[in-house]
């Protein structure tokens, strides 16, 4: 005899709970669970905000934009060290170096190493 288990989370749970296709706020205005569900319903999806990781007061381009670990970065980079060994050097993953860089790249409007060389040779020295 095959013994049948009861199936576990969300397939056990209350079915109302499961299959209701929109939620009741505290206030009792009907609203989507699900900006999915509000599509297939005919309703706008709610909007949704993306945060910004802005510093006031910082710009948003340029040298000034930096934070102080891209700019760690962006030295040891135009230094001629490769992701590996700044990540080594500062006890990060290489990941993380590759996304500071991406970042200060997006900031200063570059697209090389190379070109990146090239301002902090003139930023320096100025």
């Amino acid at each position: 005899m095959v013994r049948r288990r009861r199936p576990s989370g969300l397939a056990y749970a209350a079915p109302a709970a499961v299959h209701a296709p929109h939620r009741v706020d505290p206030l009792g205005a009907d609203r989507p669970a699900h900006p999915r569900r509000a599509c297939r319903a005919g309703r706008a999806a709610p909007a949704r905000r993306r945060r910004s990781r802005a510093v006031p007061g910082r710009p948003a381009e340029g040298w000034d934009s930096l934070t102080a670990s891209e700019l760690r970065i962006v030295r040891l980079v135009a230094g001629g060290a490769t992701n590996k060994q700044v990540a080594d050097q500062l006890f990060l993953s290489p990941h993380t170096v590759g996304t500071h860089l991406w970042h200060a790249f997006t900031k200063l409007g570059i697209s090389s190493r190379v070109e990146l060389t090239r301002l902090v040779l003139e930023h320096d020295t100025a």
